[in-house]
């Protein structure tokens, strides 16, 4: 039989061996949890550095609708607002700052999966506001967001004058509508 001396030094090895080993452990999960610190931040940063759907796609777009209206310019303060993120540009008249053209970009909701937030699959709207699909009551906040009037998917071949015929469209009938509302009341 060992020694009650053999028996403790080789229980002192053991947890000398035991102890390092844990130590060294230690050590490497706090160097990953460093690590792992400093990747969130990273992460915190490219939310800043993430392309801007108003500045990479929206702005550019209306700085040709522009390009096409001699006279004119858009309120550049675009932001996104209300439960569909719609994000309304008006157009206007430099002389007089009289809105002459309006439109509203926006993305559907359905169209954010997986693969749109990986970069593929993302499709721009533009907003039909002479059509009112009557779908959702007149006081709810889906009718008071605009849910009434249907997103029209911008084709991925539109080029600016896509957006030009857009606007034009729209200015007809606004016209007409207004010479239906001086009739009523006229």
């Amino acid at each position: 039989m060992n020694t009650l001396q053999t028996i403790l030094d080789e229980y002192r090895r053991k947890n000398e061996t035991w102890e390092k080993e844990r130590d060294y452990l230690r050590n490497r999960i706090a160097m990953r949890e460093k690590q792992i610190e400093r990747l969130k931040k990273r992460v915190d940063l490219s939310w800043s550095n993430m392309p801007s759907i108003i500045g990479e796609i929206i702005k550019p777009i209306c700085d040709e609708i522009v390009k096409h209206y001699p006279g004119t310019h858009y309120d550049d303060d675009i932001l996104a607002f209300g439960i569909c993120s719609r994000k309304p540009v008006g157009f206007y008249e430099d002389d007089d700052n009289k809105l002459f053209a309006w439109i509203e970009f926006t993305n559907q909701t359905e169209y954010w999966d997986d693969e749109t937030v990986a970069g593929k699959g993302f499709k721009l709207f533009v907003t039909d506001f002479y059509t009112d699909t009557g779908q959702y009551v007149q006081g709810s906040i889906a009718e008071m967001n605009g849910m009434n009037h249907p997103s029209i998917p911008v084709p991925d071949d539109a080029d600016i004058q896509w957006f030009i015929d857009f606007i034009e469209e729209n200015k007809r009938k606004n016209e007409a509508e207004q010479v239906e509302i001086g009739k009523e009341t006229g």
